[in-house]
């Protein structure tokens, strides 16, 4: 255990190596690495993306028209037409996205 002249944080060297420490830095608690506080935007451990269905109802019969599909980092995936549903289960389920959560925009049970 040491403590750092520059922040007088106490920490530990199993944790940080004092040739690793910077003052700006602390530890996330959520993805365990050293990061700048003030610019990291880990709030999770596991990625996932957020969707949202639009469905045509002209019909009488509910039919998915498009879908939009973000990243937690903004990124995004638009899907277009009445093949949009079979779209993003194409999109999504792929080895790129093992180990996300998807989330509904407005789920219901």
């Amino acid at each position: 255990m040491y403590q750092c002249r520059d922040c007088s944080k106490v920490i530990f060297h199993q944790i940080c190596p004092k040739n690793l420490h910077r003052w700006e830095t602390s530890r996330c608690p959520s993805c365990k690495q050293f990061v700048n506080s003030s610019e990291h935007q880990c709030f999770s451990i596991k990625p996932f993306d957020i969707f949202d269905f639009e469905i045509d109802q002209s019909t009488g019969i509910p039919e998915v028209n498009f879908v939009v599909a973000q990243y937690v980092n903004g990124g995004e995936m638009v899907f277009r037409g009445y093949a949009a549903c079979h779209d993003i289960c194409a999109w999504l389920f792929t080895p790129a996205h093992r180990g996300y959560t998807a989330i509904a925009h407005n789920m219901k049970e």
